[in-house]
């Protein structure tokens, strides 16, 4: 799957080096916060469904109030994240299509 995303101006989740993942959720941060929701727009307008994943940073909940000294790098990371679709009856065909409408976003052919 991420190299149909390579050399775009975002970054997805997964597993560092050496480690493993369920992929329970398949995030992606744009490099630009204005970004996220003109893309987001673009996907919708393709069928593929997304959602943002954190509307708030984590420190910023009530639970947190308080005991977190700063949070401006989970508020960033909130500002440029949201979720792709990622389930068992995604096929190959699916993923492509995917990163094929994120590439015409950014105006980079596959």
């Amino acid at each position: 799957m991420q190299a149909g995303w390579a050399n775009l101006p975002l970054s997805l989740s997964g597993p560092a080096a050496g480690e493993r993942s369920a992929y329970k959720d398949q995030l992606v941060w744009v490099d630009r916060a204005g970004d996220r929701e003109p893309l987001r727009r673009h996907l919708a307008a393709r069928g593929i469904e997304t959602r943002p994943y954190y509307e708030c940073a984590v420190p910023d909940l009530a639970a947190f109030d308080g005991i977190v000294a700063s949070a401006e790098v989970g508020r960033d990371l909130a500002t440029r994240s949201f979720a792709v679709p990622i389930h068992p009856r995604l096929t190959d065909d699916d993923v492509d299509r995917v990163a094929a409408a994120v590439r015409e976003f950014y105006g980079t052919p596959a």
